[in-house]
């Protein structure tokens, strides 16, 4: 992923919508700061980060404070285990992602 996002840039690929907003109720700081950060590379990478360097700092920055959080509320949020499958989960329904098949390959 690129490092270097213009201002217009990250309004333009970073915010959340009202629709993805609703994803964020209910969380924890470094769940809806985790989840929203998900979504997002998600939409622009087509996969999820493997860790938390992945995502660029200046777009950690940005939705930190759209959201009104802590940055640290990013290092905190789990990528792996239960509660990252359960967030991937979420994010690839609430897209229209699902799993692929035996039936797709064929």
């Amino acid at each position: 992923m690129k490092q270097n996002w213009s201002e217009a840039e990250l309004i333009g690929y970073w915010s959340l919508a009202d629709s993805e907003r609703a994803l964020l109720e209910r969380r924890t700081e470094y769940g809806r700061l985790g989840i929203a950060i998900l979504l997002k590379f998600f939409q622009i990478e087509g996969r999820f980060p493997l860790n938390h360097k992945d995502v660029p700092n200046v777009a950690v920055e940005f939705m930190a404070k759209m959201l009104g959080l802590p940055v640290s509320a990013w290092n905190e949020f789990s990528l792996t285990g239960r509660t990252g499958e359960r967030t991937r989960a979420q994010i690839r329904e609430f897209l229209g992602f699902r799993p692929a098949t035996i039936t797709d390959g064929e």
